[in-house]
């Protein structure tokens, strides 16, 4: 970090030692289960379009597990258009909707 400040995670809050703080504090608790299962609460499923069955991707980083939707495999293919991304595996096509919804989500 510049000027030598020290950091302090907590959630998604960064506490910097001039103390500035960072981020909102946004955490929701859940419980990892004997079997290493966590529920991901159904307000951030909904607000992230997750569904039951879904693959994720679970990475850790400095200290912090990160949890997201699984990348789709894809290939690159040169068409007279141009090069485009054709998924490996079957993908179910997005509704107008579908990708309003989607781009109302992360331009917020």
């Amino acid at each position: 970090m510049d000027g030598g400040l020290s950091e302090l995670r907590c959630s998604s809050v960064r506490v910097y030692s001039t103390g500035e703080i960072y981020g909102r504090m946004n955490a929701m608790k859940s419980a990892i289960d004997g079997s290493g299962r966590v529920v991901i609460p159904k307000p951030l499923r909904d607000k992230l379009g997750l569904a039951g069955g879904e693959e994720l991707e679970i990475t850790e980083e400095n200290g912090a597990i990160e949890i997201r939707p699984a990348s789709i495999d894809v290939e690159l293919v040169e068409t007279a258009e141009g090069v485009v991304a054709v998924p490996k595996k079957p993908v179910s096509v997005l509704t107008a909707e579908e990708v309003r919804a989607t781009l109302d989500r992360i331009r917020r």
